[in-house]
């Protein structure tokens, strides 16, 4: 279903049943941007949950004629950066975790078998991953919510709406995101080749 299929009256989305199977229709988009920037199935279960409770509390301000769905995504990021700045303000480090970007942390059901056959290309295509996974994992919670929804296709225009920010400052931010993991990618591999 595309976005534009989505009812835009108010009226008919209060009816609960129609909320309910709309709600349904987003769960899944909704799950994904949660778990791309909290980086946890729990929180983002949860983040899923509070979203629907949170959309179906305010029904009154969904505008007529806007896009359903992003009023449910801006809902569910504005609460994915309440959680991580509660994060930030409360983290805690032990010496005994695997460290945040360890693919180790991922649950063996949830990877996919490669289907690429040689193994030095599987090596290399890693280790950029791997990289570029632990490059786009250290960006602040605002560079990389404007990434990961980049990366869903959403364009500069529905990102600033989603962020709750001009389209300038995504602009920005999305340069500067850039900027920091091309640092990072380029101080990988320094420390790659200095190790060989």
């Amino acid at each position: 279903m595309q976005a534009s299929d989505y009812p835009t009256d108010r009226h008919t989305i209060a009816n609960g049943k129609e909320f309910e199977s709309q709600m349904h229709v987003v769960r899944q988009r909704i799950y994904n941007v949660a778990y791309r920037i909290l980086r946890n199935r729990d929180d983002a279960e949860d983040i899923t949950q509070e979203t629907f409770v949170r959309a179906w509390a305010n029904i009154n301000r969904f505008v007529a004629g806007c896009s359903f769905e992003a009023w449910v995504t801006r809902i569910a990021t504005n609460l994915c950066l309440d959680t991580a700045r509660r994060r930030q303000r409360q983290r805690i480090h032990s010496l005994e975790a695997a460290p945040a970007w360890s693919s180790e942390i991922e649950p063996e059901a949830h990877q996919v078998a490669d289907s690429r056959q040689d193994p030095a290309v599987r090596l290399l295509d890693g280790e950029v991953d791997e990289s570029l996974l632990r490059a786009v994992r250290a960006l602040p919670a605002h560079y990389r919510g404007c990434i990961q929804l980049l990366e869903q296709d959403y364009s500069y225009g529905q990102i600033s709406t989603l962020m709750g920010c001009p389209v300038g400052t995504i602009r920005s931010r999305l340069y500067r995101a850039r900027m920091l993991i091309r640092k990072q990618l380029e101080t990988d591999s320094l420390l790659n080749d200095c190790a060989r």
